[in-house]
């Protein structure tokens, strides 16, 4: 899902969060209160949101840089500008791991 869909689909209104995602808001919440020195991604303006349609819980700044919850730890979420292949960390990896068309345009 391309970042500007997830945030589209998405909302802030804790009222729309049932209880399995209010607990996964929580993790994030405190990976964040713990990471966010580490979490250097995340700068500006991070706001919780919730995607209904995927029932991600995910962190987003001011710029849309993602910050989800892997296994408690707070990792950034990226998704190639080219293809919409998405994972987590650096765009040209997660692009030449996941998408094999723009991998042979870097090779």
């Amino acid at each position: 899902m391309f970042k500007s869909t997830l945030l589209s689909s998405s909302t802030t209104d804790l009222s729309k969060f049932d209880d399995v995602t209010l607990e996964a808001a929580t993790d994030l919440l405190k990976a964040y209160l713990l990471q966010k020195h580490h979490a250097a991604f995340l700068r500006n303006g991070v706001r919780l949101y919730f995607n209904q349609e995927s029932n991600l819980v995910f962190l987003a700044d001011d710029k849309l840089r993602i910050g989800v919850s892997n296994h408690g730890e707070l990792r950034e979420w990226v998704s190639c500008r080219v293809c919409g292949a998405e994972g987590f960390g650096d765009e040209g990896e997660i692009c030449e791991e996941l998408c094999q068309s723009c991998a042979q345009r870097t090779a």
